[in-house]
Formats: structure tokens, C-alpha cells, sequence
């Protein structure tokens, strides 16, 4: 029995084929990553497809609304920590103050507050950032529909 044997006492050297750390090895070499592949870290999915949110557009969303920049920092709060609970439900409770009406203080409960798992930060941020995404989507509309008018009465 040789000392590198897998199975029969000894330890294997890593990356022997067949062992837990050629499989590991191989597993993080095979597709590059994408923003819209989905990614193993421990025993949950990281859900998020893009990163944090930059200054820039923290500055853009508080001209245009501060439920909007509430939204994206509940997308930005990483739960997983020490503290990172407490920094979510804040987060939380300030955009439920901050929305404008009762269907987006609604669809902020169902979609991100139901989801939320202290330990498992992807699914409310992902949530959050379709929060993000429609917010802008009703916005962009309600601006051209402001134009159009605008434009009709001239």
C-alpha cells in the first residue's frame, strides 16, 4: 500500500485522477465566466448576474428617486455577514417607506422580502436588481409618453 493511494489509507497527491481535487481542479477550468453564468459558491447559487452598483449610478438614481436608490442599495447589501441581516431589513424598511404607491411597496414584499435568505445573498439581490430594471423600464416610458405629449400640444 503506497502512501499516495486513494482509498486505501494513504492521502493522494493533488490532482491524481480521481480525487476530490482533480474533480475541483477541472470543475473551475471548464467554461469561462460570463455574467449571465451561474456559479457555485458553497451550497447556494449565486443568482446575481451583474456586480454593484457604481457611484455614478447611485448619484443618478438619487436625482431621479430615492426609492430607486433604495432598490439598488437592498441589490448592493450582502447578507452573508456579520451585520448583514440587520443591513438588509434596514435597507428594506427605508425603500417601503420611499414607495410611491402601494403596488411597488406590494411587489418590494413579494418579490424581494419573500425571497430573502440571510445567508443566501443572490436571491434578493437578483429580485432587487428586476426591481431596478422595471423602475427604469416604467420611467423611460413615462418620459417618452411626457415627450410625446409635449410635443402634441406645441
Amino acid at each position: 500500500m503506497a502512501p499516495g493511494t486513494p482509498g486505501l489509507g494513504g492521502v493522494a497527491a493533488p490532482g491524481t485522477p480521481g480525487t476530490a481535487a482533480s474533480k475541483r481542479d477541472s470543475d473551475s477550468q471548464s467554461a469561462p465566466m460570463t455574467p449571465t453564468t451561474k456559479r457555485r459558491r458553497g451550497n447556494s447559487l449565486a443568482l446575481r448576474r451583474r456586480g454593484t452598483y457604481e457611484a455614478e449610478e447611485y448619484d443618478a438614481a438619487s436625482a431621479k428617486s430615492p426609492f430607486l436608490h433604495a432598490l439598488m442599495c437592498i441589490a448592493d447589501t450582502y447578507s452573508n455577514t456579520k451585520g448583514g441581516s440587520q443591513a438588509f431589513y434596514v435597507s428594506f424598511q427605508t425603500a417601503l417607506e420611499l414607495a410611491p404607491t402601494k403596488a411597488w411597496e406590494d411587489r418590494l414584499i413579494l418579490e424581494v422580502g419573500s425571497k430573502f435568505q440571510s445567508n443566501k445573498s443572490g436571491a434578493h439581490q437578483s429580485a432587487a436588481d428586476r426591481l431596478v430594471e422595471d423602475w427604469k423600464k416604467a420611467d423611460a416610458a413615462a418620459a417618452a409618453a411626457a415627450a410625446a405629449a409635449a410635443a402634441a400640444a406645441a
